[in-house]
């Protein structure tokens, strides 16, 4: 992956979060259906932040929303 495509893929984690975060606020529902999807999103930014350590901080940040996101679902879950 290029550092440009990273850049995207960065952007398109973002906004998946954001959409996700919306839905929820405009709903009231939790994605719990999503869970999978969520793990992987974790795995895969943690994937680019090894092949991309000038992005690692953008991405460590993302991250932590993402867990928190995680988190959130998974306490919706018990």
């Amino acid at each position: 992956m290029t550092s440009d495509e990273a850049d995207q893929r960065i952007e398109l984690s973002r906004r998946t979060l954001s959409a996700y975060i919306r839905g929820i606020q405009r709903t009231g529902k939790y994605p719990l259906s999503e869970m999978t999807h969520v793990v992987d999103e974790i795995a895969h930014l943690e994937d680019i932040a090894r092949e991309h350590p000038a992005s690692a901080l953008v991405i460590l940040e993302l991250l932590t929303w993402w867990k928190a996101f995680q988190a959130t679902l998974k306490s919706k879950l018990n």
